[in-house]
Protein backbone atom coordinates (compact mmCIF):
# COMPACT_ATOMS: atom_id res chain seq x y z
CA UNK A 1 0.00 0.00 0.00
CA UNK A 2 1.43 3.35 -1.05
CA UNK A 3 2.42 5.86 1.68
CA UNK A 4 3.46 9.31 1.59
CA UNK A 5 4.84 11.07 4.94
CA UNK A 6 4.95 13.90 4.80
CA UNK A 7 6.56 16.82 7.11
CA UNK A 8 5.21 20.14 7.34
CA UNK A 9 7.24 22.10 9.63
CA UNK A 10 8.74 24.75 7.76
CA UNK A 11 6.45 24.12 4.44
CA UNK A 12 6.09 27.25 2.24
CA UNK A 13 2.56 28.42 0.97
CA UNK A 14 1.31 26.90 -1.95
CA UNK A 15 4.14 23.87 -0.87
CA UNK A 16 1.78 20.57 -0.06
CA UNK A 17 -1.04 21.30 -2.96
CA UNK A 18 2.20 21.19 -5.21
CA UNK A 19 3.42 17.99 -3.83
CA UNK A 20 0.37 16.08 -3.27
CA UNK A 21 0.08 17.19 -7.52
CA UNK A 22 3.50 15.95 -8.18
CA UNK A 23 3.74 13.13 -6.15
CA UNK A 24 -0.14 11.42 -6.50
CA UNK A 25 -1.32 13.50 -9.87
CA UNK A 26 1.44 12.73 -11.34
CA UNK A 27 3.58 9.47 -10.06
CA UNK A 28 0.75 7.53 -8.30
CA UNK A 29 -1.77 8.39 -11.01
CA UNK A 30 0.66 6.86 -13.87
CA UNK A 31 1.66 4.06 -11.48
CA UNK A 32 -1.78 2.98 -11.17
CA UNK A 33 -2.34 3.13 -15.13
CA UNK A 34 0.93 1.71 -15.80
CA UNK A 35 0.19 -1.42 -13.90
CA UNK A 36 -2.54 -2.21 -16.72
CA UNK A 37 -0.48 -1.45 -19.76
CA UNK A 38 1.48 -4.22 -21.91
CA UNK A 39 5.24 -2.71 -21.24
CA UNK A 40 4.48 -2.36 -17.37
CA UNK A 41 7.52 -5.33 -16.54
CA UNK A 42 10.72 -5.03 -17.49
CA UNK A 43 10.42 -7.56 -20.39
CA UNK A 44 6.93 -5.17 -21.94
CA UNK A 45 9.60 -2.62 -21.59
CA UNK A 46 12.61 -4.22 -23.72
CA UNK A 47 9.55 -5.74 -26.14
CA UNK A 48 8.22 -1.81 -26.82
CA UNK A 49 11.79 -0.71 -26.98
CA UNK A 50 10.78 1.71 -24.12
CA UNK A 51 13.42 3.42 -21.89
CA UNK A 52 12.93 4.32 -18.17
CA UNK A 53 10.07 6.59 -17.63
CA UNK A 54 11.21 8.94 -14.73
CA UNK A 55 13.11 11.49 -16.74
CA UNK A 56 9.69 11.91 -18.41
CA UNK A 57 8.28 11.59 -15.61
CA UNK A 58 9.96 13.80 -13.69
CA UNK A 59 9.73 16.86 -16.22
CA UNK A 60 5.67 16.46 -16.05
CA UNK A 61 5.56 16.32 -12.38
CA UNK A 62 7.34 19.79 -11.52
CA UNK A 63 4.72 20.92 -14.65
CA UNK A 64 2.69 19.30 -12.06
CA UNK A 65 3.53 20.81 -9.10
CA UNK A 66 3.37 24.79 -10.35
CA UNK A 67 0.78 24.69 -12.87
CA UNK A 68 -1.96 26.26 -10.80
CA UNK A 69 -0.21 28.51 -8.72
CA UNK A 70 -0.64 31.88 -9.76
CA UNK A 71 2.67 32.28 -10.88
CA UNK A 72 3.66 29.03 -12.39
CA UNK A 73 7.26 29.90 -12.73
CA UNK A 74 10.01 26.94 -12.79
CA UNK A 75 13.25 28.81 -11.36
CA UNK A 76 13.45 26.64 -8.10
CA UNK A 77 13.47 23.52 -10.26
CA UNK A 78 16.20 25.21 -12.92
CA UNK A 79 18.07 26.16 -9.86
CA UNK A 80 18.28 22.93 -8.70
CA UNK A 81 19.36 21.63 -11.96
CA UNK A 82 22.28 23.79 -12.45
CA UNK A 83 23.18 23.63 -8.83
CA UNK A 84 23.69 19.54 -9.23
CA UNK A 85 24.91 20.35 -13.05
CA UNK A 86 27.69 22.59 -11.34
CA UNK A 87 28.39 20.64 -8.32
CA UNK A 88 29.72 17.82 -10.78
CA UNK A 89 32.41 20.33 -11.73
CA UNK A 90 32.98 22.54 -8.58
CA UNK A 91 33.92 22.10 -5.23
CA UNK A 92 31.37 22.93 -2.38
CA UNK A 93 33.11 26.38 -2.00
CA UNK A 94 33.72 27.51 -5.94
CA UNK A 95 29.74 26.30 -6.11
CA UNK A 96 28.95 28.41 -3.31
CA UNK A 97 30.34 31.18 -4.81
CA UNK A 98 28.66 30.49 -8.42
CA UNK A 99 24.92 30.53 -6.93
CA UNK A 100 26.14 33.84 -5.51
CA UNK A 101 24.78 34.93 -9.22
CA UNK A 102 21.24 33.72 -8.44
CA UNK A 103 21.04 33.62 -4.48
CA UNK A 104 21.77 36.39 -2.63
CA UNK A 105 20.79 34.71 0.48
CA UNK A 106 24.17 32.83 1.61
CA UNK A 107 21.48 30.97 4.17
CA UNK A 108 19.39 29.79 1.00
CA UNK A 109 22.45 28.97 -1.25
CA UNK A 110 23.99 26.84 1.68
CA UNK A 111 20.72 24.47 1.69
CA UNK A 112 21.38 24.04 -2.03
CA UNK A 113 24.92 23.32 -2.28
CA UNK A 114 24.72 20.91 0.99
CA UNK A 115 21.59 18.81 -1.06
CA UNK A 116 23.74 19.00 -4.22
CA UNK A 117 26.94 17.90 -2.16
CA UNK A 118 25.04 14.91 0.02
CA UNK A 119 27.11 11.89 0.31
CA UNK A 120 30.16 13.06 -0.70
CA UNK A 121 32.96 12.05 1.16
CA UNK A 122 35.01 15.25 0.54
CA UNK A 123 33.56 18.27 -1.09
CA UNK A 124 36.11 19.94 -1.43
CA UNK A 125 36.35 18.20 -4.79
CA UNK A 126 33.86 18.05 -7.44
CA UNK A 127 31.17 15.87 -7.54
CA UNK A 128 27.45 15.18 -6.66
CA UNK A 129 24.71 12.64 -5.07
Amino acid sequence: RPTLAINLSGARQNWLEGMLRHEIGTHYIRGVNNASQPWHSSEGRKQYSLKPANPTEEGLASLHSVLFRKQPFLWRAALLYYTVCQAGCLSFCELFRDLGRYVQDAGVRWEYCVRAKRGQADTSLPGCF
